[in-house]
């Protein structure tokens, strides 16, 4: 199993690993604007993307799952 698949179990990405999985850069995530961004949820100071918001985000943008 490749790093960017979905590992068994997995609730969330990082935004680095969100970025990975997604081949786009960590500038680019940053400028997008709020409302073009996947849902994130922030746990002890970091910031999140559950696995849903990124399926979700993936399809809105044209791009398949």
């Amino acid at each position: 199993m490749s790093e960017t698949e979905t590992l068994p179990g997995r609730l969330a990405y990082s935004i680095s690993e969100f970025c990975q999985a997604v081949g786009v850069s960590r500038s680019y995530f940053y400028s997008l604007s709020d409302e073009a961004k996947p849902r994130m949820v922030k746990r002890g100071g970091r910031l999140f993307i559950p696995v849903d918001a990124a399926r979700e985000w993936l399809s809105t943008a044209g791009i398949a799952a």
